[in-house]
């Protein structure tokens, strides 16, 4: 939480004992989101799913083993691929549990973890899709050409999703809220 410090001040209360306690106590902003309760549960829940199909995706197109997946061009962004899913989908996770008014570092680990990794995942899945259509159009001799059409159509159902997930990703505003003090 190094990075979150200015948020945060130290202050110190007097005990009746006459011992002095320091506590830490948020001086940032807060975040509320303008959606109902409901409306957030139902975008927490579409969010959630989205992430789970990104993964298992992922997950399963790797399993197929195809020709073109060893290729330098495919398997680099393939693997690479793994980390913005695997954030997407901390982030979604956090954000499941988040309440309506967040502090700055809940914001940051979920809201703008979910966006970064989204346009990582967009990013990614688009490279693997072309490097798998190079492949398809460069190497004549494929051995199992379904295998290849379905590892291809299994990239651009994750990029489908990404985007998916982004357009819902941006019907969730916050607005910045100044602290109350005290």
């Amino acid at each position: 939480m190094k990075k979150y410090y200015k948020d945060y001040k130290i202050i110190s209360k007097h005990l009746s004992n006459g011992k002095s306690k320091k506590e830490v106590m948020y001086d940032g902003n807060y975040y509320a989101c303008r959606l109902s309760e409901t409306e957030l549960r139902k975008k927490k829940i579409h969010c959630l799913a989205l992430a789970l199909c990104s993964n298992a995706t992922v997950l399963g197109v790797g399993l197929i083993n195809t020709s073109g997946s060893r290729v330098i061009y495919v398997a680099l962004p393939y693997v690479s691929l793994f980390i913005p899913t695997f954030f997407c989908l901390m982030g979604v996770l956090r954000f499941m549990v988040v309440g309506n008014k967040l502090e700055y570092a809940t914001f940051d680990k979920s809201q703008n973890r979910i966006y970064r990794s989204t346009i990582g995942q967009i990013i990614l899945s688009s490279v693997v899709a072309l490097g798998d259509i190079c492949y398809l159009l460069l190497y004549e001799n494929i051995e199992n050409l379904l295998r290849e059409i379905v590892f291809l159509g299994g990239m651009l159902f994750v990029l489908i999703i990404s985007l998916r997930l982004l357009i819902i990703k941006k019907t969730i505003i916050y607005e910045v809220e100044e602290p109350e003090l005290s």
